[in-house]
């Protein structure tokens, strides 16, 4: 980007705009912990696959216990994969050991949604926590 922009960082200002970067990534929303709490309670095998930078992969390991209720947690900075590449999806379902059918995958990004769907999981369009409770309660 500063070469883009016809200029150089320093260390200094390279690692306090990876900060601000990860800051401005780093918020989460209560409410989908507190789902994901749920999930897991009822035994629930559930995972997650992100597009994540490596820094903020670290920061939230370090900071978020909740991630130890994912079964699995493919980050692209650790997989190689990102989504919507197919590689991803059948990263997560090698590591699920699951039937990709049997597999609900749930992203906010259409895309996403319509490339898991081509890797044979069934898929659901985030838009709040109420109508993906209603799916998951006819999956």
């Amino acid at each position: 980007m500063a070469a883009a922009l016809g200029t150089r960082f320093d260390g200094r200002r390279t690692e306090a705009l990876i900060a601000a970067d990860v800051d401005s990534w780093s918020g989460v929303d209560p409410s989908m912990v507190a789902f994901v709490e749920e999930l897991a309670s009822l035994g629930c095998r559930i995972g997650l696959l992100s597009n994540v930078p490596g820094e903020l992969a670290a920061h939230y390991e370090a900071r978020h216990a909740w991630l130890r209720h994912f079964h699995v947690c493919a980050l692209s900075c650790r997989t190689g994969h990102a989504k919507p590449d197919p590689a991803a999806y059948r990263w997560c379902r090698d590591a699920l050991r699951e039937d990709p059918a049997r597999i609900l995958f749930v992203d906010d990004r259409p895309e996403n949604v319509r490339a898991a769907e081509a890797a044979g999981m069934r898929g659901h369009l985030f838009t709040g926590p109420a109508r993906l409770r209603e799916r998951l309660s006819r999956f």
